[in-house]
């Protein structure tokens, strides 16, 4: 689960390592305390998305990276903002401190960074959800809210959220969020699992290994139940699929498409996620929207062709490489030092003296 690669730092940020006696919260207390110099290892899929068991706790610790303060200020209205903020050098400050937590304790992919970020992205969007669902009150007065700050959350970010809730805007906007929520038509029933990582067992469970096509994983991982008409629109799908399976047919090795099966049944895909699939950093490569249709019939393919396995084990290696190369140059230095200090100590004074002596005569 985790590989040595020396020479790293430890835990900067402690907020969260500290036990906490409280039920249900997640602690990754051995992650937090990783050993120095060991990580745990990350592949990912085509999508650029996290595979496998350490993917359920690579998400568990982005969680944790978007509820710590320290790291994630809830005083920003957008998480644009948060990311995006520089300093003199025109550094991105946040976003360097949020990345670094991340690297010390995982290895994975370069390519999928930009899933890591939208996930504590989305992660702190849900925290600042949560707590305002617990802890805000509408009909309260705003010092009310005020002092009603939770147990973990700065008291200065409570308040700066507490501001922003009260506006008019902030107001209206809630409101649209609340009246979206009830016409939503889906919710999956794979517990904590993601989508990524059904979508791979199902590969492993392939006699050809192929993916699935997006309509079959969303049966898979959505399941009906008429009585509390939760995803009866399941049922709407498996019917087209029996009378146009076509419709997801992935034996040409694409699982996803517009106007497949399920694009037909859910309607268009929201901005940044693809039905089924969860969070994809880029929707364009699974829907081909970079290729136009001149070059169809060309054989077109992308610089990344390295499986994130290969990858993983190339930084492996060269990690462990400089470390060595970094100790035999070390060790030569040592050397040279301890052999100028033995030429020292052999000089002999009066040998000195008198061949100052003999030059100055001369």
């Amino acid at each position: 689960m985790s590989n040595n690669i020396n020479g790293e730092d430890q835990l900067d940020v402690v907020d969260e390592v500290k036990e906490v006696k409280r039920c249900g919260k997640t602690k990754l207390i051995n992650v937090w305390n990783i050993p120095r110099g060991h990580r745990v290892v990350v592949n990912c899929n085509e999508l650029n998305q996290p595979i496998g068991e350490e993917a359920r706790v690579l998400a568990k610790f982005l969680g944790m990276v978007a509820r710590n303060g320290s790291l994630c200020s809830l005083s920003f209205k957008d998480w644009r903002l948060l990311i995006g903020k520089k300093d003199r050098n025109h550094k991105q400050i946040n976003k360097e401190a949020i990345l670094n937590q991340v690297k010390k304790r995982f290895l994975y992919p370069a390519r999928m960074e930009t899933w890591v970020l939208r996930t504590i992205g989305e992660r702190w969007r849900q925290h600042k959800s949560n707590l305002k669902s617990i802890y805000f009150d509408p009909h309260k007065s705003q010092d009310a809210n005020n002092s009603n700050a939770p147990d973990g959350v700065l008291a200065d970010q409570w308040v700066a959220l507490v501001n922003n809730w009260m506006t008019p805007k902030a107001q209206d906007l809630s409101e649209a969020n609340r009246i979206n929520c009830t016409r939503r038509k889906s919710m999956h029933t794979s517990g904590t699992k993601s989508f990524a990582r059904n979508r791979e067992e199902l590969r492993e469970q392939d006699p050809e290994k192929k993916y699935p096509h997006r309509a079959v994983l969303y049966i898979h991982t959505h399941k009906s139940n008429i009585g509390n008409n939760r995803n009866a629109h399941v049922g709407e799908l498996k019917e087209l699929l029996a009378q146009q399976p076509d419709l997801a047919d992935s034996s040409n090795g694409k699982d996803a498409w517009e106007g497949d099966a399920l694009n037909r049944i859910l309607g268009k895909e929201k901005p940044g996620h693809i039905h089924c699939l969860g969070l994809v950093p880029n929707p364009k490569q699974v829907f081909d929207a970079s290729t136009s249709s001149r070059m169809k019939h060309l054989n077109v393919t992308t610089l990344d062709e390295t499986s994130s396995k290969d990858v993983v084990s190339l930084r492996l290696e060269l990690e462990k490489l400089q470390k060595h190369v970094q100790k035999q140059d070390d060790t030569i230095l040592d050397l040279q030092h301890t052999v100028e200090r033995q030429k020292r100590q052999h000089v002999n004074p009066n040998n000195l003296i008198s061949n100052s002596l003999k030059i100055a005569w001369t």
